[in-house]
């Protein structure tokens, strides 16, 4: 199944680098000196960026495929598994006969243990009420701290004091490309 995803992932790769897609020959002599080499250039770039988009839904595809075989496989053994204990239960019981807790069988210990009690809350007002007035130590409040970056930004912008800990950095220039529409 892994196999089927590498030659699935492999195949969309090799379409992306497809020869009308490739920069040119010398790129570090290349540059854009005219208005149409721009156009082409920001229609090559957006291109690319399809292309990512379209390898990144395939894999995600490709991915899910691959998780929902796996899941459907491992749902099979893990029925296999209780199929089989169930099976053995009521043989090991016999078996030991109430006179040992366990027996080694094909290599592997086998038998019966008894876990731990372990509490469970079904109603979690009915409790919190009653542990509050009877064992108030049961209860416990839980706060948590959040520092919020917008007031401390503001403090700083429109005071001009620096909070300990803090500090601005100045926002860049990048080069940016979006429609125009």
């Amino acid at each position: 199944m892994s196999n089927e995803l590498g030659t699935e992932v492999d195949r969309f790769i090799a379409a992306a680098l497809s020869p009308e897609e490739q920069l040119p020959a010398e790129l570090n002599k290349w540059q854009i000196d005219t208005y149409r080499s721009a156009e082409w250039a920001i229609a090559t770039a957006d291109c690319a960026l399809a292309e990512i988009a379209k390898i990144d839904e395939a894999l995600e595809e490709a991915i899910s495929r691959f998780r929902r075989g796996a899941e459907k496989a491992k749902a099979q053994h893990l029925a296999t598994i209780e199929f089989m204990y169930h099976a053995l239960e009521p043989w090991v019981r016999k078996e030991l006969d109430g006179k040992r807790r366990s027996m080694i069988v094909a290599g592997k210990r086998v038998g019966f243990r008894k876990l731990p009690d372990s509490l469970e809350i079904v109603d979690e007002d009915a409790a919190k009420a009653w542990a509050k007035e009877h064992l108030p130590e049961a209860v416990q409040v839980v706060t948590t701290e959040k520092l919020l970056k917008a007031p401390l930004k503001e403090v700083l912008t429109k005071q001009g004091i620096v909070p300990d800990g803090v500090r601005l950095n100045q926002g860049e220039e990048r080069f940016y490309k979006e429609d125009a529409v």
